[in-house]
């Protein structure tokens, strides 16, 4: 079960034991706020005595007037006083009963794995491991709520349910796990240390099983709740959080500034969830949030199809059609555990194909082909027949790789607008190349040399367009169009008159678009 009761953090300390590469963002150059000056913003903030009150840092056990802190905000009798620290100080119990005997009445004890190289690696400070494991073994011997801090990582992740299992047997009843933040030392190895959310669900659902069959009460700082659906009520929400600040609010904690939210715009969750960590986004990108969105829980019904006869030809997999791929373990887990999808491996995924036959799409002449060529990907999947590339489009210097490229996609037809002179340079051989688009369509700005050429700034574009025009047809028999570069109605009667005239020389029949 969740505290039923608020949790106020009172940052007392600022100094570290260790460098380590976690992500601790406090100051160290800042001086210890004094005891009066907490007292006081207790007593400002009118505190009541029913929250959980945790004195945090840093490292609290570093001051030496820790014990008359202590003593101090105990006198404004809160419901608990929890102390969180890495326990160091706490090997021999002459100096935890000193704490005790001043009034703190639990610890919170950062642990991040039963495997000493890496926790020790973490924090830091070698040989800790063994420290920390003694620490937790005396404060559960000095009958004190003990409560261990999971800090997730990138290379702990596979072991969660290994450090439940170890904690469990020294005692512990009360676990937190909690992501890691790019600040402070972590900030230099966010890549090595933030897990993948998608990745990390697996790992985390079954520590927390783990836990609760062991009778330990669970809590999840900071985890969207799309990563654990089936334990929101284990997630501590940004209003069940406060903090005291001695030394003002311009000290406030990188990792409890607010939470982005944009990737998360349709999610079906509570309000309370922080939604994804600060910068991640930016860091991973929003797949996995957008996979999981609010269109999610609406989810098609899977249609099965007959299985294939040997020696039948399959037909392809339909496209995605606008539907995220399932990008969380969990979710891929079970689809791939459907017996049969009908071919199409995204059966059952949200939002339905759109019934849209024509996408239009421009590449710009300074995209690279790689980000074009995810695009064209991503466009093959939603399910429309017809690709129309306009605009600027075949100005791109790779203009011809990547027309034969949106040609082998899944689009059962491919059309072509823009100025045509900026094909002028190619060969018959590469125009062939070409045999398979369904439509070509040159623009022009008039029905005359003058006028196209004054418009596009080029001398010669608009023979240059013609004649491209007449090679692109002779060459593929494709139909090939005007589409003019103006609305005005007078040009396109003038276009149109020139082109049945014999003033423009005649491509395909009917093709003024």
């Amino acid at each position: 079960m969740l505290p039923a009761i608020p949790e106020l953090r009172i940052l007392c300390a600022h100094r570290l034991r260790a460098g380590g590469v976690l992500d601790d963002p406090w100051d160290s150059t800042l001086r210890e706020p004094d005891i009066g000056a907490v007292v006081q913003q207790l007593q400002t903030m009118k505190a009541t005595p029913e929250p959980r009150w945790v004195l945090i840092g840093g490292e609290p056990t570093l001051r030496s007037d820790l014990p008359s802190l202590i003593r101090q905000i105990a006198a404004l009798e809160p419901a608990a006083l929890i102390l969180r620290t890495d326990g160091l100080a706490f090997t021999q119990p002459k100096a935890l009963h000193a704490l005790i005997d001043a009034g703190i009445t639990g610890v919170r004890i950062p642990f991040y794995t039963g495997r000493g190289d890496a926790h020790d690696w973490l924090c830091g400070l070698a040989g800790s491991s063994s420290a920390t494991k003694k620490a937790i073994s005396t404060c559960i011997s000095s009958d004190l709520e003990v409560e261990a801090e999971v800090v997730i990582t990138r290379p702990t992740m596979p072991h969660l349910t290994e450090t439940v299992a170890y904690l469990q047997r020294l005692g512990v009843a009360h676990l937190r796990f909690r992501t890691i933040a790019p600040t402070g030392a972590a900030a230099a190895h966010e890549i090595a240390l933030i897990p993948r959310l998608s990745l990390m669900q697996p790992s985390l659902e079954h520590a927390i099983q783990t836990a609760l069959r062991h009778e330990m009460q669970v809590y999840l700082d900071g985890i969207p709740a799309c990563v654990v659906p089936d334990f929101r009520d284990r997630i501590i929400g940004k209003t069940d959080t406060e903090w005291a600040f001695p030394l003002g609010p311009q000290h406030h904690p990188e990792f409890q500034r607010p939470r982005q939210r944009d990737g998360c715009a349709d999610c079906p969750n509570s309000d309370d969830c922080l939604g994804a960590p600060r910068g991640y986004g930016t860091r991973f990108g929003w797949a996995e949030f957008a996979s999981e969105g609010q269109a999610q829980q609406q989810r098609a019904e899977v249609q099965p199809s007959p299985l294939p006869l040997s020696g039948a030809s399959v037909q392809l997999p339909p496209p995605r059609a606008g539907r995220q791929p399932a990008t969380r373990v969990q979710a891929a887990a079970l689809q791939a555990r459907q017996h049969n999808l009908g071919g199409d491996p995204m059966a059952g995924r949200a939002p339905l194909p759109s019934d849209s036959d024509t996408l239009r799409f421009c590449f710009r002449a300074d995209q690279s082909t790689r980000e074009i060529r995810q695009l064209l990907v991503n466009l093959a999947q939603q399910g429309a027949a017809c690709l129309r590339l306009d605009g600027d489009s075949l100005q791109h210097p790779h203009v011809l790789a990547l027309l034969r490229d949106s040609l082998r996609l899944s689009f059962e037809r491919v059309q072509v607008v823009g100025y045509l002179h900026h094909l002028a340079h190619l060969n018959d051989t590469e125009l062939f190349q070409l045999r398979d688009l369904h439509r070509v369509d040159m623009v022009l700005d008039g029905s005359d040399a003058e006028t196209h050429d004054q418009t596009t700034g080029i001398k010669g574009s608009f023979d240059e367009a013609i004649a491209t025009g007449q090679r692109i047809f002779q060459l593929t028999k494709t139909t090939v169009g005007v589409v003019p570069g103006h609305t005005d109605l007078q040009l396109n009667e003038a276009l149109l008159d020139g082109w049945q005239q014999g003033i423009l020389p005649p491509l395909a029949p009917n093709s003024l678009r």
